[in-house]
């Protein structure tokens, strides 16, 4: 049998998931073996660039892994892959990564829409997600300004999203990073809800934007049912103004609207443990562990790298 068969079978295996013998041959069903394919670099992959933040302090054998998959990924499809640590982040975000919490995130992002070339593209990707289809490109999903994951049961989820490089990205990212220091801290630090709820409620603020409506900020909250509530009934307006909303699988409303600067896209950010329709099977493009207990997230990036790359 080939060694690929014994990889999967491991893989398969240390997740727990049920497999079954019939004549000789092992019937994997959804594994974690990434899947690959012929791969075409598009015309201008080279405006592309992979955002990876890692630092040394919580890192482990698992993320490492899943830094080299990432790596490996931009690399064979001709992307810039800009790699973070604390030892090469940018002078003025150097001592703030210890004590910015979930704000960070959107403050590295800020630095590097004022660097980078306007047109070109940003993708971000937690440190706990990595690429399982790598026959699959992100010029599928870029268009327009700003590409999030429609996740229904959240809204968004900002473990994976893109921005271009532009005015639009700009004045979104500085919204969050406003709204994160808006909500009362815990101990310190941002409420952790207020990290995807402030990604939200900008997303929602350059929607009403867009859509030259009046906004008073009135869905800003640090509870997510509260939020999707309110979020919801801002889109349910604005499709009377002659919007037509995102339709996912299953005719599956989305959260974003179509032909306009904002994109909701389906199937680039798939967990285990995530709502239908964003529970990772095999062949989906992108594996996200968040939610996972730590040594559990370990184990299983180190099955879904190590083992079963092809």
């Amino acid at each position: 049998m080939p060694l690929m068969f014994f990889a999967c079978l491991y893989c398969t295996v240390i997740h727990g998931l049920a497999l079954s013998l019939q004549s000789g041959a092992a019937e994997l069903g959804d594994s974690c073996c990434v899947s690959t394919g012929p791969v075409t670099r598009a015309p201008g992959c080279e405006n592309v660039a992979l955002v990876s933040w890692l630092a040394s302090t919580w890192s482990n054998d698992g993320y490492r892994a899943m830094l080299l998959n990432r790596q490996q990924y931009a690399e064979l499809h001709g992307y810039t892959f800009l790699e973070f640590n604390e030892s090469t982040l940018p002078h003025d975000l150097q001592d703030k990564w210890q004590t910015s919490g979930t704000l960070f995130k959107p403050l590295l992002l800020d630095h590097l829409l004022q660097h980078r070339s306007n047109g070109t593209w940003l993708v971000w990707t937690d440190a706990d997600a990595m690429y399982t289809n790598w026959s699959k490109a992100w010029e599928t999903y870029l268009d327009g300004d700003i590409v999030v994951a429609e996740a229904p049961d959240i809204i968004f989820n900002n473990g994976v999203f893109a921005l271009r490089v532009s005015d639009l990205s700009r004045a979104f990212v500085r919204g969050w990073i406003a709204d994160l220091i808006s909500f009362k801290p815990v101990d310190g630090r941002p409420p952790p809800l207020a990290d995807n709820g402030a990604f939200i409620h900008s997303i929602l603020r350059q929607q009403m934007a867009m859509a030259n409506k009046k906004y008073h900020e009135d869905c800003k909250v640090d509870n997510i049912r509260i939020l999707k509530r309110c979020y919801n009934r801002k889109v349910h307006k604005l499709t009377k103004k002659g919007l037509s909303r995102s339709v996912g699988p299953d005719g599956m409303n989305g959260s974003t609207y179509q032909a306009t600067p904002i994109k909701g896209v389906w199937g680039i950010n798939s967990g285990m443990g995530f709502a239908f329709p964003n529970k990772w099977g095999h062949g989906d493009f992108i594996l996200h562990l968040a939610g996972t207990e730590n040594k559990e997230r370990e184990r299983l990036a180190l099955a879904c790298t190590k083992f079963c790359q092809t």
